[in-house]
This record gives structure tokens, C-alpha cells and sequence, in this order.
């Protein structure tokens, strides 16, 4: 868990040091869901985009986005962004247009 956490401040500093203006943070938690850590973190924060990979092979090798993913994208009031492993994949988005 600690080498992943590293990894994730350094990425995060990555894009920090390339856009200033963004906040990012990024950390790892520990659950025994991933879809309802993500969505209540999320929703405690009201944060405006949540950025999510995707395995999107369950079952039957073929969904193009994953359950988790799915779940996250159909639940959070925010924007959320679904990106596939590999870089030929498309990445899949869920844009929220609540009102303000």
C-alpha cells in the first residue's frame, strides 16, 4: 500500500506541476467495496469529476465498462470519467449537468 500511495503523490505532482491551478489529491483506501469507497468519498467531498479505471471484462469478457465503474457512473452527482487499461481502449464518460 505504501509504494502505491507514492506513486500516486507523484502523479499527482506530475499534474500539479503541469497545471498549477488544479487541485489533486490522491490516496489509496482500503474497502471491502470499491464502488461504495469511491461514491462516498465523493459525495462527502461534493467534489465535481471522479477519474476511475476500468477492468470492463467480468463475466463474459465483453462489457465495455466495468460494474464498478458502471455503479459509479449511474450513482455520483458529479462528472465521472472511466478509463480502460490499455491506451487503444476509449476512455467512457459520465457528464452531470445538475443544477447549481
Amino acid at each position: 500500500q505504501i509504494m502505491v500511495q507514492d506513486q500516486l503523490r507523484l502523479l499527482g505532482k506530475r499534474i500539479v506541476d503541469k497545471h498549477p491551478r488544479c487541485k489533486v489529491e490522491a490516496f489509496v483506501i482500503e474497502s471491502t467495496s470499491v464502488s461504495d469507497a469511491i461514491m462516498d468519498l465523493a459525495s462527502s467531498w461534493d467534489v465535481d469529476l471522479v477519474v476511475v479505471g476500468s477492468q470492463g471484462a467480468g463475466c463474459s469478457g465483453k462489457a465495455e465498462v466495468g460494474s464498478n465503474a458502471t455503479k459509479i457512473m449511474d450513482s455520483l452527482e458529479c462528472s465521472v470519467i472511466a478509463i480502460k487499461p490499455s491506451s487503444r481502449d476509449q476512455a467512457h464518460f459520465s457528464w452531470y449537468a445538475g443544477l447549481q
